[in-house]
């Protein structure tokens, strides 16, 4: 039987244009629990084609883009861009279907 989380959702129809909201480490949950081990850097990402509708983004990289435990203040509306971007859903009783993202890293869009 399909599931939803089968189903991928193509990262064009996002929009060309992403930017940078927020960043905020992740870590790893053992028995519903937090623990210290960082995981990953979550970035909150605006969407212009989606009403600025926002979406986060799980980056397995383990520096992240602006230096934030250092204090470094995050460029807002930056435009970013990501590696290897995969955009799916999920489903639970709390929130009903929803969207994930994950990538293997982030930049800043090149200024022309």
């Amino acid at each position: 039987m399909l599931k939803i989380t089968d189903l991928k959702i193509d990262p064009k129809s996002l929009g060309q244009t992403m930017l940078l909201a927020d960043i905020s480490p992740v870590y790893e949950y053992k028995d519903g629990s937090r623990t210290e081990n960082l995981i990953a850097y979550g970035y909150d990402i605006v969407l212009p084609l989606h009403k600025m509708e926002k979406i986060r983004v799980k980056v397995s990289h383990k520096t992240p883009l602006v230096d934030i435990e250092k204090g470094e203040e995050i460029p807002i509306g930056a435009p970013v861009q990501f590696t290897n971007l995969e955009v799916g859903s999920y489903f639970s009783k709390t929130q009903g279907v929803s969207v994930t993202a994950k990538a293997d890293n982030v930049s800043f869009v090149p200024t022309k």
